[in-house]
Order: structure tokens, then sequence, then C-alpha cells
């Protein structure tokens, strides 16, 4: 009696039964995968592509900057760049508090002084103690963690810290004069 179960797509070889068929399947899934890979390649790239875009246009038919001036960027709500004096610091490099010291911090920290009658004063105490600030500020950005200066609120947190603490070092036991810290960089690598 002839099979009536036959499957037309099964094709028998001398090897054995089905042997030819294995050999096409492996031959289709590597080929369905060089093909999706080849095709999320190109999406990708053409995906960069449209992301990234092009700088608007200036009016005046050239290119424009992308990096805009300083007076472009809004400043902070309640601060005025006219009220203050700033005393800039040299970088700070500190290794973070991790087993393989692997990474580290590269800080440059700027101190803003209200202006008036102490500000002379304020800026000769900061320049005369500048060596017990810079070793303060490096013990204290060492003992930092990766997780401990991740994200903006940890940044506010730091730059809070930094500023109680360089107030008391300078100012024990007196009104403080540093009204608050700015980063001018603050990069982990």
């Amino acid at each position: 009696m002839a099979k009536d179960t036959e499957n037309p797509f099964e094709e028998e070889s001398a090897a054995g039964p089905g042997a030819a068929g294995l050999g096409l399947k492996l031959v289709v899934r590597v080929g369905l995968m060089v093909a999706v890979l080849a095709v999320g390649a190109v999406a990708g790239y053409a995906l960069g592509g449209l992301l990234r875009g092009s700088p608007p246009a200036d009016p005046n038919g050239g290119p424009s900057d992308p990096y805009p001036m300083a007076e472009e960027y809004p400043t902070s709500p309640g601060v005025a760049s006219e009220e203050y004096e700033y005393i800039h610091f040299e970088p700070i490099i500190a290794n973070l508090n991790l087993p393989r010291l692997e990474r580290y911090i590269r800080a440059t920290i700027t101190f803003a002084i209200r202006k008036g009658e102490t500000q002379a004063v304020a800026k000769k105490k900061i320049e005369d103690n500048t060596a017990e600030l810079r070793n303060h500020l490096n013990g204290y950005l060492s003992g930092q963690t990766l997780e401990d200066v991740r994200g903006p609120k940890n940044l506010n947190r730091i730059r809070r810290e930094i500023l109680e603490r360089c107030n008391e070092l300078i100012w024990p036991k007196r009104r403080p004069l540093i009204d608050h810290v700015l980063f001018k960089e603050f990069t982990v690598q």
C-alpha cells in the first residue's frame, strides 16, 4: 500500500532520510540570521543619521553656531552674576573610593562671594587658605564612590557639603562669607 501521509517537502537522500532537508534548513537559518543582522546594521546607521540631524540654519543664510555664546544661556534663578565675585581654583583630581582605584574625579570649583564691604576680607582669607582648602577638597572627593557622584541630586549634595565644610574651615564660629559653590568642571573618568 502506498504512503498516504508523505510530506512533499521532505526529500530522501543516499545518506539517509532527512539529511538533505537538514542541510537546507541550516543554510536557510544562517542566511536568515545574516539578513537580519544586515538589515539591523543599516537601520541603526540610518536612525543615527536621522537623530543627529543638522543644526538649524541661521536666518542670515549661514550655518548657525552649534555652541552659543554664554550670554545666550539662562542664569540660575535668583543669582545675578553682578552681585558676586568669583574665586576660581585649579582643577582638583582625586581617585574615587573604589577597590582598584580605576576611576577618578576632575573638578574645577569656583566660590561665589557676595560683593560688598566683606568682599576683600573674604577673598584674602580664601587665597591665604588655598592649600588647606585644596587638601580638604582632595580628601572629601576621594571619599566619594561612583554612586555618590552620579546624578544631579548627588552633585547638588556635593556642592552643598563643599560649601558648608569650606565655610567652616575658613570661618569657624563666624558668619560664612562664601555664598555658593559652582562647578566649572566636574568629570568622572
